[in-house]
């Protein structure tokens, strides 16, 4: 991303709308509305116009899922989304994938903190190389799970 690129987070969720307008096709009313929604689920209308190169690290993030729900996305990958964010910036980068889940859309998320994962996800997804364990957070994060995928006890605060 060229952050100097004088692109403001309306134009970035606008660019969403690209691919599903097609060549030449102006924005139309549905356009617009779903613009200002995705700028409103990622809690982003008070930096609507502002350049992206002035947000925070969680701001810019949020404003990259409001590009994609502009595009009306049902599925999201994400890396390691919550890299270099703060406290605050990760609880509301939080906030907004679960408006994603909660709207029916498939987020899948590469994460190495087991210690907020518990929290984040409603199922975990174990690799090591291969396949470790998979399902619902609570039955899948478990120690002997990590044990197995680590081959050692680095998980201490997890509680079974």
């Amino acid at each position: 991303m060229d952050w100097d690129f004088p692109i403001t987070v309306r134009g970035l969720a606008e660019m969403g709308r690209y691919s599903v307008l097609g060549a030449w096709k102006p924005f139309g009313a549905r356009d617009h509305a779903m613009v200002e929604e995705a700028i409103r689920v990622a809690e982003l209308e008070a930096f609507a116009n502002r350049q992206i190169k002035a947000l925070s690290g969680g701001q810019q993030q949020r404003a990259f899922l409001a590009r994609a729900w502009a595009q009306e996305a049902g599925i999201y990958l994400l890396d390691e989304p919550f890299s270099g964010l703060d406290k605050n910036a990760s609880a509301a980068f939080a906030k907004a994938i679960h408006r994603l889940r909660d709207s029916a859309k498939l987020v899948i998320v590469s994460h190495h903190n087991l210690a907020d994962a518990g929290e984040l996800f409603d199922h975990i997804l174990i690799l090591n190389g291969e396949l470790v364990a998979f399902g619902e957070t609570a039955q899948t994060l478990t120690r002997p799970n990590i044990d197995r995928a680590y081959s050692t006890k680095i998980f201490s605060g997890h509680k079974e």
